[in-house]
């Protein structure tokens, strides 16, 4: 609660919403907006590794997670907001 969009959308509420919808937040990819993706856990799982090869043409600057319990933790802290 309380999240605001930044230099990236908040997150609240990521876990089963559409790619690209944030109302207020306008600096998304083309790419990302038409991609058609729900941010189900494995999705999230897969762009938060390598965002480039999930969602080609992603502007997404972001080296990516790799750490499998690390992304784990965070879809867990991410299910709960």
């Amino acid at each position: 609660a309380g999240a605001r969009n930044r230099i990236g959308p908040a997150l609240t509420g990521i876990i089963g919403r559409q790619a690209g919808t944030v109302p207020g937040y306008d600096n998304y990819s083309d790419a990302l907006r038409q991609s058609g993706i729900v941010w189900t856990p494995e999705n999230f799982r897969s762009f938060v590794k390598d965002p480039k090869s999930m969602v080609i043409g992603t502007t997404q600057v972001y080296r990516g997670l790799k750490d499998d319990e690390s992304i784990s933790l965070l879809i867990e802290y991410l299910e709960e907001k």
